[in-house]
């Protein structure tokens, strides 16, 4: 009797086991396909040459909690939420770096020899709400006259009634920091925010 209750419970055992396995595999290909987003953009200001003096952007920080490629959506004063199969096609800080670049080859500085570090405070995207960027950046000026500026800056684009229009309102926000960027190396002073 010990063996056939010994082979009763080992089969039932089987059956739960191949039932699980079943069920993780189904979950699995069920599973919503994930979509990639960016933040350079592919339209205006990416077909302008780019300038032989432009800023040279050395390095993007963001806060760890931010860094990642899964996107993160503020849905309140006090709750984010990190989007499972929303991703940025590279970590945030790449993604930031990428656009920035992007826009600032492609703006003379006068014959400046300048480059810059940006560090990324806040990185808000809503949904039903303003997407807002808060950042400092630092511009190094090489040459007779080296020097380094550091300026504040942030801004909010307009309301998104979807996260594509989230991040539409992200790539114009980026656009408005590296005009602020390149603003700030012509004149050597901080923008009014």
């Amino acid at each position: 009797m010990t063996g056939k209750a010994g082979w009763a419970k080992t089969k039932r055992v089987a059956v739960s086991l191949i039932a699980s396995v079943a069920l993780i595999l189904a979950g699995c290909a069920g599973s919503p396909p994930i979509t990639y987003y960016t933040l350079s953009a592919g339209g205006e200001g990416s077909e302008r040459a780019p300038q032989a003096d432009a800023i040279i952007l050395n390095s993007v920080t963001v806060p760890l909690a931010l860094d990642s490629r899964e996107i993160v959506l503020r849905e309140s004063d006090t709750e984010v939420r990190l989007l499972a199969n929303r991703w940025w096609s590279a970590p945030l800080s790449e993604e930031i770096n990428s656009a920035l670049s992007q826009w600032l080859a492609v703006e003379s500085i006068d014959g400046l020899a300048v480059t810059s570090s940006v560090t990324v405070l806040a990185f808000e995207n809503r949904v039903g709400g303003d997407s807002a960027i808060e950042a400092l950046f630092t511009l190094y000026r090489a040459g007779a006259e080296a020097d380094s500026l550091s300026c504040g800056w942030q801004t909010r684009s307009g309301e998104a009634t979807n996260l594509a229009g989230s991040v539409t309102a992200q790539q114009h926000n980026l656009q408005k920091l590296s005009s602020a960027m390149v603003a700030a190396a012509r004149s050597w002073r901080c923008p009014a925010e």
